[in-house]
């Protein structure tokens, strides 16, 4: 199977990831990130303060993924601009570990990054921790972030901020006062990659405060939807997704940090390798009892036979418990958590189970076969329903996906492919996958024509 995989043109052994060279110091508990310093000298010498293009991610690390082909292009068309990137996330700058690719790759893409410190964990092991401990220390650590806050909007309060790049939510007063000093232009994005279908019962909430004057959305389907959750004054085009650009994609098959990753070396010696995309279980729509048949269920069909390597690759918001334990009966050789990008598992896979996720798209993207591996709960208003009732996903309902919510299925499936040389069926939803999210549009070129209209209204 390894000619299906990624090509394999370049050397065994790449060089180690060079990154920029960095100057940091720390405000509180922020830590600033000087990345392009020759970049920067010469702007502190100019007459003028270049204009600054400011990526402000709030919540996850999926607004990185799904904004760094945008400001990677923007970069390159607008050289004399300063990009400015903030993590203000509590949970982001705690897991920076855990996704250290989209770490890397903003630290490679902008000139300057602003991200909360971890918080230290030294006192969770402590015989004698108590809850009240951990609460003190919560309350301590959440007021140092709103202290320096002070000295981060101090910070930027000499830049020439003209863009912002965010998500669609409601804007915390940081992002408030500083649209109110400078003239701004906000551009937002959908939360994730997936597909947003307007869901019958759905309820819809426009943020109470936001200021977002372009909206970039995927498809011209999703846009009745989005009108519904954003201002009325936001202008809503449908550019296609950047991050499934062939240049982008090509962009992290060629990267030395995946060349060189203990799972790019792994797929040399197995002869079959899947990648299994997982989520946590959740109290709204994904019972844990559930969960656990899924996770079983994939482990022991795919490591059934010998040289197979299953690699999983968490939603970054999971807890990793049960999958460590239930996984810790087999051949720690025979699979691996990974942190890689979705995108680069999928191209070293050669069979793709994702619990519900985008990841879907990521795996169909790149043409490899995939299964939807979920049981969903019925009356729920989460999905859809097909004709006969039955609820689904919107991957399903386009005809993007093979299904299977019980282990034989699954199990049928994976022999169909590998047993009949790739049947036709695979192809199509690789072809619905390439017709709906305009795969050849070269999207991100598209968000920057937009963004640059926005610019001179």
């Amino acid at each position: 199977m390894h000619e299906h995989r990624i090509n394999k043109s370049l050397a065994d052994s790449e060089p180690e990831p060079s990154y920029p060279p960095t100057q940091s110091n720390k405000i509180g508990r922020f830590i600033i990130e000087e990345l392009q310093t020759v970049q920067d000298n010469s702007n502190k010498n100019s007459a003028t303060s270049p204009p600054v293009a400011l990526a402000y991610f709030k919540s996850r690390w999926g607004e990185v993924d799904g904004y760094l082909p945008i400001i990677h292009k923007f970069k390159e068309q607008h050289p004399d601009w300063k990009v400015i990137a903030i993590i203000a996330s509590e949970r982001m700058s705690n897991t920076i570990e855990e996704q250290p690719f989209l770490y890397n790759e903003l630290r490679e893409t902008v000139d300057t990054l602003i991200r909360l410190s971890p918080e230290p964990s030294d006192l969770e092991s402590c015989l004698f921790y108590q809850k009240w401990i951990r609460k003190i220390r919560s309350k301590y650590h959440r007021k140092c972030a709103q202290l320096s806050w002070r000295h981060i909007f101090k910070y930027l309060k000499g830049e020439n901020i003209k863009l912002i790049f965010k998500d669609h939510g409601s804007d915390n007063s940081f992002l408030l006062k500083l649209q109110a000093m400078h003239a701004t232009k906000c551009i937002a994005t959908p939360h994730g990659t997936g597909i947003f279908i307007e869901q019958p019962g759905s309820n819809f909430r426009k943020p109470k405060r936001a200021q977002i004057d372009l909206f970039l959305a995927g498809d011209s389907t999703e846009i009745p939807s989005f009108k519904k959750t954003v201002p009325s004054t936001t202008t809503i085009q449908a550019v296609g997704r950047p991050r499934y650009d062939r240049w982008w994609i090509e962009h992290l098959a060629q990267l030395p940090v995946f060349r060189s990753s203990e799972e790019y070396k792994l797929i040399r010696k197995n002869k079959r390798v899947f990648l299994f995309a997982t989520r946590g279980p959740s109290s709204s729509f994904f019972p844990e009892d559930v969960f656990e048949y899924l996770v079983k269920s994939v482990a022991e069909i795919t490591l059934r036979e010998p040289n197979t390597l299953l690699l999983i690759k968490p939603h970054p918001q999971q807890d990793l418990k049960f999958i460590k334990s239930t996984m810790a009966q087999y051949d720690s050789s025979s699979w691996m958590i990974s942190s890689l990008q979705t995108m680069q598992l999928a191209q070293i896979s050669d069979f793709v189970i994702c619990m519900v996720s985008s990841v879907i798209l990521d795996a169909v993207a790149v043409g490899k076969p995939t299964v939807e591996f979920f049981q969903y709960v019925k009356g729920k208003h989460y999905f859809l329903k097909d004709e006969d009732g039955k609820t689904i996903s919107s991957y399903n309902q386009l005809g993007m996906v093979a299904t299977a919510e019980y282990k034989d299925q699954l199990e049928t499936l994976i022999q169909d492919y590998f047993n009949n040389n790739h049947s036709e069926k695979w192809a199509e939803h690789h072809q619905k996958v390439k017709d709906f999210l305009k795969l050849d549009n070269n999207a991100s070129s598209q968000a920057v024509m937009e963004i640059e209209k926005i610019l001179v209204s």
